[in-house]
């Protein structure tokens, strides 16, 4: 999906299909409203109507469920990146992810099942209420014996439990600043870590960043979002902000996504949209902005 020149660009392939659909929707100013009103942390006061016009721009083509599978996944351009998609995605949508191409997304191996994950995690519970739900849900769902869970308080401990002990999930549940590439920081318990820093970690096939900006699109070309540098350094799939996330809701939304993934045995994407659609219809856009990227 492309925009560029007063034009919107959407190239859509369903399964079995012969051929991909390309639309080229020519944009009013009433489309350029929508498009701008359902874009970033601004969505979460975007009107219904505005959501209703760009869905239809850009699912136009997507067919019923039985076309798709129920299953989605988008490839934006750096403009229409952080949308709200998990409010965006047509009723009868099950799961929805991010790439930032299809053939990146056909290098990335699949997560392998596994009987009892191995979860490990840093938390900022001293000022994020939403961190402290995070670790309660893994707690309760170590004890009930759906997971394992470890807990880091620092970089340097995350760095030797992985590289002592495989793992199959890392969640990072810390601030997050604005910018990306090197600009960006995480403010884990030990002091600010940037991109780099997860860079030089083996990772599991699985990250959860409940850090606002995780997910955001690069700004510059030769810079990266600290979702996407997971992905490079070896995950197969990342959860990201893609702006600014109350923290409270970021951790209830991600404390349903841990239940259904790992005690109803959804797919990480299915149980992101399907935690996502759970909350309170005044509360989904401020949640919106929670997404997978990568592999679902």
């Amino acid at each position: 999906m492309q925009t560029g020149g007063h034009v919107l660009v959407t190239t859509t392939l369903r399964p079995g299909a012969p051929a991909p659909l390309v639309r080229r929707t020519p944009l009013s100013l009433a489309d350029g409203k929508a498009l701008a009103q359902c874009s970033d942390e601004e969505s979460e006061e975007a009107p219904p109507e505005a959501l209703a016009r760009v869905q239809q721009m850009i699912f136009a083509d997507l067919g019923q469920p039985s076309d798709h599978g129920s299953k989605v996944l988008v490839v934006p351009d750096a403009v229409t990146w952080c949308m709200p998609w998990n409010e965006l995605a047509p009723t009868g949508v099950k799961e929805i992810s991010l790439t930032v191409s299809i053939a990146a997304a056909m290098r990335i191996p699949p997560p392998s099942p596994v009987e009892v994950p191995r979860v490990i995690g840093v938390f900022d519970e001293v000022d994020l209420r939403g961190s402290r739900k995070e670790v309660q849900t893994l707690q309760e769902l170590a004890a009930s014996g759906k997971i394992h869970f470890t807990r880091v308080y620092s970089l340097i401990e995350l760095r030797e439990a992985l590289e002592s002990s495989p793992y199959d999930v890392l969640t990072v549940s810390v601030h997050g600043t604005t910018g990306d590439g090197i600009e960006y920081r995480m403010l884990l318990p030990d002091g600010p870590s940037s991109p780099a820093g997860l860079l030089q970690l083996q990772l599991p096939p699985t990250v959860v960043l409940g850090c606002c900006w995780s997910g955001k699109s690069s700004e510059q070309p030769d810079t990266t979002a600290a979702a996407v540098s997971c992905l490079v350094a070896g995950a197969s799939r990342v959860v990201g902000g893609l702006w600014a996330i109350d923290d409270e809701l970021a951790g209830d939304l991600l404390a349903c996504m841990y239940v259904r993934h790992f005690v109803s045995g959804m797919p990480l994407a299915q149980a992101l949209r399907s935690a996502h659609l759970a909350l309170g219809p005044e509360m989904r856009p401020g949640a919106a902005g929670l997404i997978v990227i990568g592999r679902s």
